[in-house]
C-alpha cells in the first residue's frame, strides 16, 4: 500500500513539473514576443491611430488559410451575386476592351478615388479601375460630376445608383462589392496587371479575426486577382500577417497541385516603412502623415519566366 501510494504522489509530482514547464514555456514565449514587438517598435512614437493587438498565432492563420485555399468554390457557389456588381462589371469589361492600353490596374476600396487618379497619372498607359462600395465616397471624388455610363436595358440593377463613371482620361471609378467583382473577373478570365489595396479595415481585435482579408474565405481569390499585389496599411503586423498567410496559401496551392496566380514563386517585399516626404496617395494616408503615424507597404509578386509583373 505505501509502494502505491508512493507511485502515485511520483506521479502527480511529474504531471505538476509538466504543468510548470509547460507554464513557465509560454511565459517565455510572451515574453519574447513582447521583446520583438518592442524591437520592432524601437523609436515609434504612439499616437491616437496606432494599433496594439496580440499577434495571431500561426497554427490558427495556417488553418483559416488552408481551409479557404481548399473550399473557395464551394464559398464563391453559395454566395449570392450581386446585381449591381455584375452590371458593373460588364461596363468596366466593355470600356476595357474599347481602350488600347498596356495594363490594367485595380484599386480595390478605393473610397474617394484620390489613389486611383494617382495611380493614373503614374501609370499613363495604364486603364485604372477604382472600385468602392460606397457611393457616398465615390461621390466626393472632385471629378465625380463627370458623365455617367448606365447599364444596358438587358442588365438588371437593384437600384438606380450610378455603377460607372470616368473621372480622368484613364481612370473609372465602379460602385461594387469587391469579392463579387473579382469573382466576375476570375469568370472573365481577366488578370489584373497590379492590384493595389491601400489601408484596408484593419479589425484589430481577435475576435474579428475572419473579418482580415488574409482570414477571409475570399482571400485565396484576392491572390488570384493579380500577379503583383500592393497592399499599405499603417498596422505592421497586419501586413506581417497578410505576407505568412499568402506564403501559406502558396505552399497549399503548390501541394495541391493547383495553379496560383501567376503559376510561379512567390516573392514578398516588405513591409517596409514608407517616408514621411512621400506624397499621401489617400486621405487616411494624409491624415496619418500629419498625425506622424507611421505607415508601410507589402509587395507580393508571382515570378514567371514569361510574365514580368
Amino acid at each position: 500500500m505505501k509502494v502505491l501510494e508512493i507511485l502515485m504522489t511520483m506521479l502527480m509530482s511529474s504531471q505538476t513539473l509538466r504543468h510548470a514547464a509547460s507554464a513557465f514555456s509560454a511565459s517565455v514565449l510572451n515574453q519574447q514576443r513582447q521583446a520583438l514587438r518592442l524591437v520592432s517598435t524601437a523609436g515609434a512614437t504612439a499616437t491616437a491611430y496606432t494599433i496594439e493587438c496580440p499577434a495571431t498565432h500561426p497554427d490558427t492563420l495556417h488553418r483559416h488559410v488552408s481551409k479557404h485555399v481548399s473550399t473557395l468554390d464551394q464559398y464563391l457557389a453559395r454566395k449570392p451575386m450581386a446585381p449591381h456588381t455584375l452590371a458593373a462589371f460588364q461596363l468596366a469589361d466593355r470600356e476595357i476592351k474599347l481602350q488600347s492600353r498596356e495594363s490594367i490596374i485595380l484599386d480595390s476600396g478605393c473610397g474617394t478615388g484620390r489613389s486611383s487618379l494617382v495611380l493614373g497619372e503614374t501609370y499613363p498607359n495604364a486603364v485604372v479601375l477604382g472600385v468602392d462600395r460606397s457611393l457616398a465616397r465615390l461621390e466626393r471624388n472632385p471629378y465625380s460630376s463627370r458623365p455617367l455610363l448606365q447599364p444596358q436595358e438587358d442588365q438588371t440593377v437593384t437600384d438606380d445608383y450610378p455603377l460607372f463613371q470616368q473621372v480622368a482620361y484613364n481612370v473609372w471609378l465602379i460602385r461594387a462589392e469587391l469579392v463579387d467583382f473579382w469573382r466576375c473577373a476570375r469568370t472573365a478570365n481577366l488578370v489584373f496587371d497590379k492590384h493595389f489595396m491601400l489601408y484596408p479595415n484593419p479589425y484589430p481585435k481577435q475576435s474579428r479575426l475572419q473579418q482580415r482579408w488574409y482570414a477571409h474565405p475570399s482571400f485565396p481569390l484576392l491572390l488570384q486577382s493579380s500577379p503583383h499585389l500592393v497592399i499599405r496599411s499603417n498596422w505592421k503586423q497586419y501586413l506581417e500577417e497578410m505576407a505568412v498567410a499568402a506564403e501559406m496559401a502558396n505552399q497549399v496551392w503548390k501541394c495541391q497541385e493547383v495553379a496560383s496566380t501567376a503559376d510561379g514563386n512567390l516573392t514578398v517585399s516588405g513591409p517596409r516603412q514608407r517616408l514621411q516626404e512621400e506624397p499621401p496617395w489617400t486621405n487616411f494616408e494624409e491624415k496619418y502623415q500629419k498625425a506622424g503615424e507611421r505607415t508601410f507597404e507589402l509587395e507580393l509578386r508571382w515570378m514567371t519566366n514569361d510574365v514580368d509583373s
